[in-house]
């Protein structure tokens, strides 16, 4: 499931972007809200709601891009 977790970490890297600071929403379905708390670090915020917070989407884009130009994602003060 590479695929899915880069995916993730590009909407991420969107999010950060257009003055989102990295946070993503999505619904999962039932049987993967575990999967996705174990493998992208998500939050499961209730019902079938996840997101995930500016400092997971910092790791996952390091993780996922290489940033040559300004080296790594940083969280802005």
């Amino acid at each position: 499931m590479v695929y899915q977790k880069n995916l993730v970490a590009f909407a991420c890297k969107l999010s950060f972007q257009r003055g989102g600071a990295g946070y993503v929403s999505f619904v999962a379905e039932t049987k993967l809200i575990d999967h996705y708390i174990e493998s992208l670090g998500a939050i499961h915020f209730g019902g079938h709601l996840m997101v995930i917070t500016t400092q997971v989407a910092l790791k996952l884009i390091n993780k996922y891009f290489k940033i040559k130009k300004y080296g790594t994602y940083k969280r802005s003060s």
